[in-house]
């Protein structure tokens, strides 16, 4: 699939969002039938990829999803782009060929997105998303990067946004909220997303403010960071968190999350689900990854 040496291009920044107090009530996503299908096949697929020996290329087992295929290409670009602009990884080789997205990056993308290709670049047009601990192109793990000589590591040690801006390069009007900001004396590539920097715990009074409810919230490897953990230590106070989030969703909106408390044990994984319920979900999927649909009996 012949991409531009950009791919940005064609897709203006449109991360500002007109001020509405009125909810979504008609659906902009997938049904939660479909996303459940969806999401299963997605989860197999993953599952294959990190399990394949060296007789499998893992980057031809994604390949046989053609919409997958392209969107790892197209995201592929854009991590070449957003590493190759920082100085400390430009005038070294570093093999991009079969790279392979993060695996939260393919299964939010490949649940939700039937087609990719020339023809439709845009499959998120018209979706309000909020991305929730997205990273930031700044210096992150500097003592970590001593421990790694693989450039490519290095630059995912530093948890750049790179699912908000894909969010956004394929249609969506994105959000992404970070303790961190971006840092252009350390990376020079600009973001089309619109990056917010606030402290976890005022993610909530920040989205009452917007009177824009989200169609998409994802927040993917969020719970075991200092700066989360500091604020959300315990299944009341992830509740707290996850009831913010719920009001700040459509009531036809889809939540993407990682599991809040490490599904090890038959109590951890019941918390989960009491936390949930509490805070006003319901389960669409359940799997390594979760989705979670707003409880019709919950208003926001």
């Amino acid at each position: 699939m012949p991409l531009t040496s950009d791919p940005r291009a064609d897709h203006p920044d449109s991360g500002n969002l007109s001020p509405s107090p009125e909810r979504r009530v008609y659906r902009l996503l997938p049904k939660p039938n479909i996303v459940r299908t969806n999401a299963a096949a997605m989860e197999a697929l993953l599952r294959d990829i990190v399990l394949c020996d060296g007789s499998t290329d893992p980057f031809e087992v994604a390949s046989s999803r053609p919409a997958l295929k392209y969107i790892n290409t197209f995201g592929t670009q854009v991590v070449m782009r957003m590493l190759r602009s920082a100085h400390r990884f430009q005038g070294f080789k570093i093999e991009f060929d079969h790279h392979m997205l993060k695996p939260h990056v393919l299964f939010l993308f490949g649940t939700l997105v039937n087609e990719f290709d020339l023809a439709n670049t845009s499959p998120l047009t018209g979706i309000k998303a909020l991305d929730v601990g997205c990273g930031a192109l700044s210096d992150y793990a500097s003592s970590s990067l001593e421990k790694t000589t693989d450039l490519l590591t290095q630059f995912y040690l530093d948890h750049p946004p790179v699912l908000a801006e894909l969010l956004q390069l394929l249609g969506a009007q994105t959000f992404g909220v970070d303790s961190r900001s971006n840092d252009p004396d350390t990376y020079a590539y600009t973001p089309i997303y619109r990056h917010i920097t606030l402290p976890f715990n005022e993610i909530q009074a920040w989205l009452q403010k917007l009177h824009q409810p989200m169609d998409l919230i994802t927040c993917f490897n969020l719970f075991d960071r200092p700066h989360f953990s500091y604020h959300y230590s315990s299944p009341i106070e992830l509740t707290r968190f996850f009831k913010g989030l719920r009001a700040g969703l459509s009531d036809q909106g889809l939540l993407f999350t990682s599991a809040p408390l490490l599904p090890s044990s038959p109590q951890n994984r019941a918390m989960n689900q009491r936390i949930f319920k509490n805070a006003g979900f319901r389960m669409v999927y359940e799997g390594y990854y979760i989705i979670l649909e707003p409880r019709p009996s919950q208003t926001a």
